[in-house]
């Protein structure tokens, strides 16, 4: 016992003493260099999103009515959900109208010889007569090269010589389709002080010259719209490229029109203009903040963009009282079972008197459960009818796109597979509108076997079809 109290004071004393003088108990360590370890960005945690009903209504100029086809979803197993978003301009009342900028950007190249120049000129004019006195207009037009031919130029007291400029428009050469747009961008950015800024791309053949690529020019219009100017095309005859014009226009906020023949160019403009003259909101755009575990499977005619950690849908310019729809299919990963969020809503658009962008949030849920049957007897089948109406509309789309490809084999082939399903969900849909797309899907299936894709009457079922369903699925 005393060996055992003689032997612990030993080791206490070698500790202290090797406190005392600083030693060091075990290894020395070895120097090792300064390493510079180059810095990994954090991931931000996942997107919260607060909890609330399945249906929202939000907005002041604007206003958002979202429902979601479902207020139960599957819990614990992959699924989608359909969003059906409504919007709709509060009408004007009477009082002081902005400033407008108008930009008409034509195309002069060799293959507009004939009624469609001569029809171009005359609604070009009718388009100045309707313009207010204290409006702008600037008149590009472009072939191979392109030319400023009037500067942005106030109309009143200058219509007699604007309307003699259109007049000595001629047609020849190529088509330049971007160099005149650039312009067009360029004569509108001379003023900073007008309100409303709209160019109009009017085009009736194919990007051959300048920049030709359909998604660098759309990222032209799309910048364009982040300063506050709004694009729309016009495409004329049926040689134009559809799809450019569409993306063009989607990505520049504006509107998209065909006209088939000369007289059409003139009920197209007025249709432009109507929507300019009684504008109730600008830059719509509708936002959605997704939680983990909730993706976007499909969106519906419009394009998306990533803006401020969001999904953002650019709506564009609405004019009073107009309607427009956004439809989005959600793909959930499968949440637990409970309350589940679904999306964060954020509605924002301008006035168009100017001002800042306002915004307006909402939240959406879902009750996330177990049991099939009790989603099925849940599903709202006004919303449901909607989304089978698109899903007939892009069965059209890409049947054109087959026909157009000179597949016109596939083209019936999808649009008959189509028709079977519409028809199927219809029995309990019960819904006047899918069945009309059922019909129309039918006649389209017959006219795409008596057509020839190169022919007038295929080029003008190409382009129909195609804008149709834009029309299906946008308004």
């Amino acid at each position: 016992m005393k060996k055992t109290f003689a032997l612990f004071g030993l080791a206490l004393a070698i500790l202290l003493t090797a406190l005392l003088f600083g030693l060091r108990l075990g290894p020395k360590p070895i120097p090792v260099e300064p390493v510079e370890v180059s810095q990994v960005p954090v991931p931000l945690p996942p997107k919260m999103v607060p909890l609330g009903e399945w249906k929202a209504r939000i907005g002041d100029r604007v206003t958002l009515d979202a429902t979601l086809a479902n207020p139960k979803v599957l819990a614990e197993a992959p699924s989608s959900v359909s969003l059906l978003i409504n919007l709709t301009a509060r009408k004007n009342e009477a009082g002081p109208q902005p400033d407008r900028a108008v930009a008409l950007v034509l195309d002069r190249s060799g293959s507009m010889a004939g009624d469609k120049i001569i029809k171009a000129r005359a609604a070009a004019k009718a388009l100045v007569q309707r313009l207010a006195d204290q409006d702008h207009l600037t008149l590009i037009t472009y072939a191979s090269d392109y030319s400023l031919d009037l500067p942005l130029t106030q109309v009143g007291g200058n219509r007699e010589r604007i309307e003699r400029i259109i007049d000595q428009v001629l047609d020849g050469g190529g088509t330049n389709l971007s160099g005149g747009l650039e312009q067009g961008l360029r004569a509108l950015r001379t003023r900073s002080d007008l309100g409303i800024k709209r160019l109009i791309l009017v085009s009736d053949g194919n990007a051959n010259q300048g920049i030709t690529d359909p998604a660098t020019i759309a990222e032209i219009t799309r910048a364009a719209r982040q300063e506050g100017i709004t694009v729309s095309t016009l495409g004329v005859g049926l040689d134009f490229n559809e799809d450019l014009m569409t993306e063009v226009a989607q990505a520049g906020g504006g509107g998209y029109f065909y006209a088939k023949d000369g007289n059409s160019i003139r009920v197209a403009l007025d249709q432009e203009l109507e929507g300019l003259e009684t504008l109730a909101a600008r830059a719509v755009e509708v936002g959605l903040e997704l939680p983990a575990g909730v993706s976007i499977e499909q969106v519906y005619g419009y394009r998306t963009e990533a803006k401020n950690g969001r999904i953002v849908i650019p709506v564009g310019d609405m004019a009073s009282g107009e309607r427009r729809q956004v439809m989005v299919t959600l793909r959930l990963a499968g949440p637990a079972v409970g309350q589940a969020a679904i999306t964060n809503l954020v509605l924002s658009d301008a006035s168009p008197m100017g001002g800042d962008v306002e915004e307006f949030q909402a939240a959406l849920s879902a009750a996330a459960i177990t049991d099939v049957s009790e989603i099925t007897a849940s599903e709202q089948i006004e919303v449901s009818a909607v989304f089978e109406e698109a899903k007939a509309a892009r069965a059209r789309e890409e049947a054109a796109k087959s026909f157009q490809n000179g597949d016109r084999r596939l083209a019936v082939e999808r649009l008959r597979r189509q028709i079977n399903e519409t028809r199927a969900k219809n029995a309990w849909l019960k819904s006047n509108q899918v069945e009309d797309q059922v019909q129309q899907m039918i006649r389209i299936s017959s006219d795409l076997e008596n057509a020839a894709p190169e022919s007038d009457l295929g080029k003008d079922l190409i382009k129909s079809e195609k804008l149709k369903a834009r029309q299906v699925f946008v308004y």
